[in-house]
């Protein structure tokens, strides 16, 4: 049984290292946004992967995509809510005009 275990294990730590040199991109994007255009064009691009320079430079772009994006989803999303409180006053000031005795 510990002969087992210590195989697992050195399988286990094995995999661990190859696992550890592989990093994943998430696509993320509605449909028709051209994620998997995008990544074929990566493939054929980059067919037998990124140098580590290569890779060292995209990181403050990527990085730097990113926090755009969610500056932006937080824009839309904060100017929807104030238009939504705006729609919300004007049906209240309506509805208390409708109820205004003259």
């Amino acid at each position: 049984e510990k002969q087992l275990t210590s195989v697992i294990n050195k399988e286990l730590n094995k995999d661990r290292g190859v696992y550890d040199k592989h990093k994943k991109i998430l696509f993320l994007g509605s449909g028709g946004a051209g994620k998997s255009t995008v990544f074929k064009q990566l493939r054929q691009i980059h067919g037998e992967g990124f140098s580590d320079e290569d890779k060292k430079e995209f990181i403050p772009l990527i990085h730097s995509q990113l926090i755009n994006e969610m500056k932006s989803a937080l824009n839309i999303y904060i100017d929807y809510n104030l238009r939504q409180k705006q729609r919300e006053k004007k049906e209240q000031e309506n509805n208390d005009y409708d109820n205004y005795d003259i």
